[in-house]
């Protein structure tokens, strides 16, 4: 599979409502990705525009650790205006260690700092859908824990 055909298949997975093989071939195209600073924005306005969070989130993670070049390629100006975005850069700065990675240990009452990726597996874990946005993955497994303990 090819990161262009990746992409097909992400969006025909999605218009379909294939949720599984979407986020399967979503999952495989961010690991083969390969970001640039002169690129990452036009990235990110894609993921945002199809609703691609995986992807989103990975862009957005990527112009945090490497801020300073995506500034000097000129492009940083160009993130799309949006609340949604800039709340999740804002999270993904605030989630970020000194050395730039993602903390690992988390209280398992605060899922507001787990990424995509974890929310999911949490999800999985309780055999739940696990497609949607990140503050939908967080209401689902909020209400899935509501349930149980209730």
């Amino acid at each position: 599979m090819y990161t262009d055909h990746a992409k097909d298949l992400i969006e025909a997975s999605d218009k379909y409502g294939l949720t599984n093989l979407k986020i399967e071939a979503e999952s495989w195209y961010v690991k083969q990705i390969k970001f640039l600073a002169y690129d990452v924005v036009e990235v990110l306005a894609y993921a945002d525009k199809m609703n691609f969070f995986l992807l989103k989130e990975a862009a957005i993670d990527f112009i945090v650790a490497h801020v300073d070049e995506v500034r000097s390629s000129g492009t940083l100006e160009d993130i799309p205006e949006s609340k949604n975005i800039m709340h999740e850069i804002l999270y993904s700065v605030a989630t970020m260690n000194n050395k730039g990675r993602k903390r690992k240990h988390y209280d398992e009452d605060d899922l507001d700092i787990l990424s995509m990726s974890d929310l999911r597996a949490e999800l999985v874990w309780k055999d739940k859908d696990i497609d949607g946005s990140r503050a939908f993955l967080i209401a689902r497994l909020r209400n899935v824990k509501k349930k149980t303990t209730g």
